[in-house]
């Protein structure tokens, strides 16, 4: 999984870099992105390898890619773009040590103050940050140098013994854990917020240490095969390649957090690959439902580690968990992410339960002439909510519906709601194109159709509250909403 994620991440830095090439030729010159990235092609076949694995580059690149999308080096060259592709000057220099003897190359130095060299395994930090001045690096003879412009100071670092370096100025240079060749990376220069690097990293590299041991006896190396460095900053990082993130103090890191951590960057990974597939519905769909996502990340990782260890799982874990892969199964592309998933975790999903939480609307639309091209792919399909599902409501069929012109609303009540007893669908269209067209009586009438074929379907309940309440009728609205009545004999009150 992480060599998938890893190749992906090198293809989208190489086509960002041709896209702002290509896009902005003068931004480029005038940022140095172009100085910076002639360095990286000269940079030996592989080096890539280790570059992707540098917790930096993927926040760079997906900032890259926002711009891009939103035309900001069009419009807005010399606002966010020209800082943004200057500071890929300070990747280029993390990668330094294997450019070829002689390369040269600069920094801007205006509001930072750490910088990453050798891959993210040494960290530089300034006495503070300021509004001028520049690093000059240079690589001679197995050595990179480093001059600052603002106070003249140089650091030398000997690039075949890390540990080794002479400065004359006032920085910290701090050489980042290794534990079983996992890196530690605490500070990441991205992330940090901390005014000194700590110097004692003894109990969790320790703790990392020992619960990789534990996990020997688990079967295959699982951990050291996806884990490639540790961090606790895990509100302020996404989804990088081979990043283990941690909330708790070194002390937390127990042998079933550390497989919980790596179950997590794995399925979060295998989304992020799955959301820029080629298969373009589940990619819709993870997009959308993004707190469906983050459930699947949460619940999966937590199942999966159990499984792998052995434990006991609660089966309200056990049942939400088959409640979300079978979600996921109704939707065209996903059967590699439901088997991966699935294998992970040893669930077997009940193909008996995958009609009840979905209620397709496709054929309806189509046959009302609807134009489904300019529609959502959300708005084909009615997710439904459930009480037992205890998560938010998805609205994303009626927002979509919403879309539509109320001539077309008009024609697809007209279309559907003579034929709503023949099915759901029918009376789904029904109600909610007559809801939206503000017919709060014939929602009603068709949203009683709905709860006769399903009854337990949290968007008919609260449609029918909202359009009661139109109609004045709060203490109609108060019980659904509020006092959570769903018995359909309340609805002929």
């Amino acid at each position: 999984m992480p060599e998938r994620y890893e190749r992906l991440l090198a293809l989208r830095l190489i086509r960002v870099a041709e896209t702002f090439e290509d896009e902005a030729p003068e931004l480029v010159k005038t940022s140095g992105f172009l100085e910076s990235w002639s360095i990286v092609e000269s940079l030996p076949p592989g080096f890539l390898a280790q570059a992707v694995r540098q917790p930096t580059l993927d926040a760079w690149v997906s900032c890259a890619e926002q711009l891009i999308r939103c035309a900001a080096h069009a419009r807005y060259p010399y606002a966010h773009p020209i800082r943004h592709l200057k500071d890929f000057s300070r990747l280029a220099l993390s990668w330094a040590s294997l450019a070829p003897d002689g390369t040269k190359g600069i920094v801007p130095a205006i509001g930072r103050r750490t910088f990453a060299i050798l891959f993210g395994r040494v960290l530089v930090r300034r006495p503070e940050r300021t509004q001028h001045g520049e690093l000059r690096w240079e690589v001679r003879s197995g050595a990179l140098r480093i001059q600052d412009s603002g106070s003249g100071g140089i650091l030398e670092l000997n690039l075949s013994a890390w540990g080794q370096w002479t400065i004359s100025v006032d920085w910290e240079v701090f050489q980042v854990p290794i534990a079983s060749n996992i890196l530690v990376d605490l500070w990441s220069p991205e992330y940090t917020g901390v005014h000194k690097l700590p110097t004692n990293t003894t109990n969790l590299t320790q703790a990392l240490e020992r619960s990789l041991t534990d996990l020997e006896n688990t079967g295959p190396p699982f951990v050291p095969s996806y884990l490639r460095c540790i961090t606790v900053r895990l509100r302020k990082s996404k989804w990088i390649a081979g990043l283990g993130r941690i909330e708790d103090p070194p002390q937390g890191l127990t042998t079933a957090a550390l497989l919980e951590i790596m179950h997590r960057d794995r399925i979060g990974r295998l989304l992020e690959i799955l959301r820029t597939s080629k298969k373009k519905d589940l990619g819709a769909f993870l997009v959308t439902f993004s707190d469906l996502s983050s459930s699947l990340v949460e619940l999966g990782a937590k199942v999966a580690a159990c499984r792998q260890l052995g434990t006991t799982m609660d089966s309200q874990y056990i049942e939400r968990w088959e409640t979300l892969l079978s979600q996921l199964q109704v939707i065209p592309g996903s059967e590699v992410l439901v088997q991966e998933l699935g294998e992970s975790a040893n669930v077997q999903v009940k193909k008996s339960r995958l009609e009840d939480l979905a209620l397709t609307l496709k054929p309806i639309l189509r046959d009302a002439g609807i134009n489904i091209a300019a529609l959502p792919l959300t708005v084909l399909r009615l997710h439904k909510t459930r009480r037992r599902m205890r998560s938010e409501v998805d609205w994303s069929t009626i927002d979509g519906l919403s879309r539509l012109l109320p001539d077309e609303l008009e024609v697809l009540y007209r279309f559907a709601a003579p034929r709503a007893h023949l099915s759901e669908s029918h009376a789904c269209c029904a109600a909610f194109s007559a809801y939206l067209t503000s017919r709060f009586s014939a929602s009603m009438d068709m949203l009683r159709l709905c709860l006769k074929f399903d009854e337990d379907v949290d968007q008919y309940w609260l449609l029918w509250a909202f359009a009661v309440r139109h109609l004045g009728q709060r203490d109609s609205f108060a019980k659904i909403v509020f006092d959570k009545v769903r018995n359909t004999s309340f609805l002929c009150d």
